[in-house]
């Protein structure tokens, strides 16, 4: 943490983030959290008990309501679009099969790889986040996303065009997986 952040600390109210700091600064330290007194003793057998603080601003729950709506209708519209860019592809079949020169059967594939990558990426993403962070992984794995759907945009051969919708596939499954786990993160039931 360098002077800026400390004196952005000092200078703000010490129950909110803005949210640049909020997507930054994923350890959301302040002298609030490091100055709280947590059970244990940092031992072996007598561990620290890694709780959220009263009135912490980096705990979801403490957030504002309309920025738990804003974090859902993220999450909401990246869901929107990954479902969208699944079934969207078999609107111009008949353009991949003239422009491919390729059967109907084979440019379907695109739809089913698509598919097979949301069965088989959920194995990486949703233990994933939770080792290094919801937010992590949706961004990495949204911009990898995009790449490859741009890359679909751009190939001349049926070959990597099925490739890419496979990784686009397994990239686009992080916000079905993740989505229950942020939402679960930010509303109390």
């Amino acid at each position: 943490m360098d002077s800026s952040d400390s004196k952005e600390m000092q200078s703000s109210d010490p129950h909110t983030f803005s949210l640049f700091r909020l997507v930054r600064d994923q350890a959301r330290i302040s002298p609030e959290v490091l100055a709280h007194p947590y059970e244990g003793s940092g031992t072996t057998d007598d561990p620290y008990l890694v709780i959220w603080i009263p009135e912490d601003a980096g705990n979801p729950l403490n957030w504002s309501a309309s920025f738990k709506w804003i974090v859902t209708a993220i999450v909401a519209l990246s869901c929107f679009a990954t479902a969208f860019a699944s079934s969207a592809f078999s609107g111009g079949i008949r353009e991949l099969v003239y422009g491919f020169h390729a059967s109907t059967e084979l440019i379907t594939a695109g739809v089913s790889l698509f598919v097979l990558g949301f069965a088989l990426g959920p194995l990486v993403w949703a233990p994933l986040s939770e080792t290094i962070g919801r937010q992590k992984v949706f961004f990495a794995t949204f911009a990898c996303f995009s790449a490859f759907l741009a890359g679909c945009a751009g190939v001349n051969n049926i070959g990597s065009l099925l490739v890419l919708r496979f990784f686009a596939g397994s990239f686009g499954s992080s916000p079905f997986t993740n989505a229950g786990g942020v939402i679960s993160d930010i509303f109390s039931a």
